[in-house]
């Protein structure tokens, strides 16, 4: 029988080993954060993984092969708001609620109302499997990190398309992929109050139609069956990254112009600068057409879904 509150099923969740995590940035300096990398950075605490993963990927990795394990988008990709200090996590919160904080010299578990603390931030964890590793024998998990809000919406947002499409996310296999994309940033110095565009390397979900294959089930039946991936599969993977590449860059710097040209004009509304709104309505719409026109080309076709997931479009059209 299960004990209560320790290992009940309302209380246990499915988990396997955590092997490793996929990084964003390099390591910290003494103080700060490590500066944005183009490419993943895992970190183990075994070293024999690290050799494994870096025996099958390169050391500059931009595609992963990914499997997930869990149903629903909350379990494989849970994000939060939280706070740390030196002596670990002083809260977590989903933005309305505290779950978990310290208090003392412990943490307590309750629905507390959000309050704000310095220094925190926003963070997703997606868990995947990487079936490489699985084939040589390390079973377990890998979390990508990441704390770009622009990656929390992109990852939630396709992983719940697929969810409500499929029923189930178990099993599901992706290409998870460092993207070079012109982003709204704050600006800074003389244009502190204003936005400005920045490169910065996020991540995107890629689902590969026969880029790998993996016969991979959660199931008693399953057990013993062997995982059957193409030779060679992570690199097709990033040759089938490589080659959307073009399509995609266009798209996502228009897309990117859009929402500058959406930020600004929200900074005007509330500044009450209407030929700024004006100016800046026209600069955004002016970009999501262009990107529109070009996604219904044949050339463009692969990127449209992905890329206009979360945009207020209806039947094709921007609604303004």
């Amino acid at each position: 029988m299960p004990i209560k509150n320790l290992t009940d099923r309302n209380t246990i969740k499915p988990k396997l080993p955590r092997l490793g995590v996929l990084r964003k940035g390099a390591e910290k300096p003494d103080k700060g954060p490590g500066e944005e990398l183009p490419f993943f950075r895992f970190t183990s605490d075994n070293p024999e993984i690290v050799k494994a993963f870096y025996d099958v990927y390169s050391q500059e990795p931009k595609a992963i092969n990914a499997v997930l394990m869990h149903d629903t988008v909350e379990e494989n990709f849970p994000t939060w708001i939280e706070a740390w200090d030196a002596s670990g996590m002083l809260f977590r919160s989903d933005g309305e609620y505290w779950h978990i904080w310290r208090d003392g010299n412990s943490y307590k578990k309750d629905l507390i109302p959000h309050t704000d603390a310095p220094g925190q931030f926003e963070v997703g964890r997606l868990e995947i499997i990487i079936p490489e590793l699985l084939q040589q024998g390390f079973v377990g998990t890998v979390t990508v990190l990441t704390h770009s809000n622009h990656d929390l919406r992109h990852i939630s947002s396709v992983l719940l398309a697929v969810e409500k499409q499929k029923g189930s996310l178990s099993g599901t296999q992706f290409v998870v992929c460092r993207v070079p994309e012109k982003i709204s940033v704050p600006g800074w110095g003389d244009r502190s109050d204003k936005r400005t565009k920045a490169t910065k390397h996020l991540v995107k979900l890629e689902m590969p139609t026969s880029i790998f294959s993996v016969a991979y089930q959660l199931t008693d039946e399953a057990e013993n069956k062997p995982l059957q991936i193409e030779e060679n599969s992570s690199e097709v993977s990033q040759r089938h990254w490589s080659e959307n590449m073009n399509n995609r860059r266009f798209v996502e710097d228009k897309l990117a112009e859009l929402n500058i040209g959406l930020d600004e004009f929200f900074y005007a509304n509330k500044a009450k600068n209407w030929d700024d709104m004006t100016k800046y309505k026209k600069k955004g719409l002016d970009a999501l057409r262009a990107a529109q026109e070009y996604v219904a080309t044949q050339e463009g076709e692969i990127v449209q879904d992905q890329l206009f997931d979360g945009l207020p479009i209806e039947n094709g059209a921007y609604n303004d």
